[in-house]
């Protein structure tokens, strides 16, 4: 499956950029002031799911690769990201265990819009930003992709430091990589080059040149992916 080759070569090339964890990107944070990003997506997910996509003969330790991709999908109840693996490797779905995640998602997804709804009442603009952030995560994290892209575009509008608008646009670029879509890295890498010309710090500024570097290996430009890879 094309969607998930393309996924190897990009986590290969994550393995051996050997940076601190940041998504499908690792990049080392600038100072000792910044929090480490949360992983998200998680590569490993997309280098498991091709290693099952393979002949059998092609892969000697399928069970072990699919074991770990279901923990995983298990332990942070990605319902969605279940839901797209099973239409894409033709599993029949786990009906039980589906119906289990996609109820701890509605429970965690209610408790962010309670969240949210007392920050818009009760508090300023950036406890509004940080639950708004959250829930964005959260559906980043179990895999919905579409409700994700939406949810950090209302995050971006309530965010008024330019390294967030930033960081929000990288977001969304890791989520196109991840799935493999090529709109939806084109119109974020355009979205950050405009952001980080008004004023992008130089660790932003090399991280975008990674994601540019990693999309052109996508597109088969490796001219231009071993440029951009050379400058960051």
């Amino acid at each position: 499956m094309e969607f998930l080759g393309q996924k190897r070569d990009l986590g290969q090339l994550h393995s051996d950029l050997e940076y601190s964890s940041f998504g499908l990107v690792s990049i080392r944070m600038s100072t000792e002031e910044e929090k480490p990003a949360e992983k998200l997506p998680n590569i490993d997910l997309q280098q498991w799911a091709f290693a099952l996509s393979l002949p059998d003969g092609l892969v000697s330790n399928k069970a072990e690769q699919k074991q770990k991709l279901m923990d995983y999908i298990t332990s942070n109840d990605m319902a969605p990201y279940y839901k797209y693996l099973c239409e894409r490797l033709k599993w029949t779905p786990d009906q039980s265990l589906l119906g289990k995640m996609e109820k701890a998602n509605e429970e965690k997804l209610a408790a962010l819009a309670a969240k949210l709804q007392d920050a818009e009442t009760n508090l300023g603009e950036s406890e509004v930003h940080d639950a708004l952030e959250e829930r964005a995560n959260y559906y980043c994290r179990i895999g919905d992709k579409d409700k994700a892209v939406e949810a950090y575009r209302q995050t971006n509008e309530k965010t008024v430091g330019l390294g967030g608008k930033i960081d929000l646009v990288f977001s969304q670029i890791r989520l196109g990589l991840f799935y493999g879509d090529s709109d939806l890295i084109q119109r974020n890498i355009e979205k950050a080059n405009s952001l980080v010309e008004q004023g992008g710090d130089w660790d932003r500024r090399n991280r975008l040149k990674v994601y540019e570097g990693m999309f052109a290996i996508s597109r088969r430009d490796f001219r231009l992916a071993s440029r951009k890879l050379l400058d960051s």
